[in-house]
């Protein structure tokens, strides 16, 4: 059955096999033929986990947030609505395709490929919280390593905001939320880690996930971590 959600859109971040190195510093660790191999299940696996909360959730729109503008036109993104994520920084990037959705939905919530192994259940649980407080401004998942891999927000956000973080830092979501609570409310979801390095890899294969909640393509891409690494 269909929960019907207020207008939402779940942005997933990504970069164009080809076009831009990916999972660099994975590939310091596994080669990059591995890094690569492992990106293109890790976009599988993403790929279903939103297709399935679509299915799920009523009134939510999926978008891939393409880093490069020729990969604006390439194929293995034509399932999903595109979004460029602009030009600069890595928080320029954020607050451009923030500001250009903000404008169309009441939530706009942003992911990446970088975390294949989240639970779709706990995703829609969260969406649903969210958007039924009027009190919560803002929703952050937590990684490990200081940043943050699910990012929720309801209203406005100066440029400054996301532009004065530090990003690919262990203080990243401890400075992006220090600014958020300027302006609004933030509720925390469930912390877990983002897959960079050899570590995360050997955490992804053994850590106790649901798995009763996992789809066929995180299926393989745990299946596939364990038979190479």
């Amino acid at each position: 059955k269909e929960v019907k959600l207020m207008n939402t859109a779940l942005v997933i971040f990504v970069k164009t096999l080809g076009l831009s190195p990916v999972k660099t510093r994975l590939a310091k660790d596994i080669g990059i033929e591995n890094a690569e191999a492992f990106y293109t299940r890790s976009v599988d696996a993403t790929s279903a986990l939103a297709r399935k909360i679509k299915l799920d959730l009523a009134d939510i729109e999926i978008y891939w947030a393409i880093a490069e503008e020729e990969g604006l036109e390439n194929e293995v993104w034509s399932n999903f609505n595109k979004i460029s994520q602009g030009n600069g920084s890595f928080g320029e990037r954020l607050s451009f395709v923030y500001e250009q959705l903000i404008k169309k939905y009441s939530s706009v919530c942003f992911m990446g490929a970088d975390s294949p192994h989240l639970d779709y259940k706990e995703i829609e649980e969260s969406l649903i919280s969210f958007n039924k407080n009027p009190r919560k401004k803002f929703m952050i998942g937590e990684a490990l390593d200081g940043g943050f891999y699910f990012f929720g927000g309801k209203i406005p956000i100066p440029r400054e905001l996301w532009t004065t973080v530090h990003y690919s830092s262990t203080n990243t979501s401890i400075e992006l939320c220090n600014n958020l609570r300027q302006i609004g409310y933030i509720e925390f979801i469930k912390k877990t880690f983002d897959i960079d390095k050899i570590e995360d890899l050997k955490n992804y294969t053994k850590s106790d996930f649901c798995i009763n909640n996992f789809l066929p393509e995180q299926y393989n891409l745990i299946k596939w971590v364990g038979d190479n690494f």
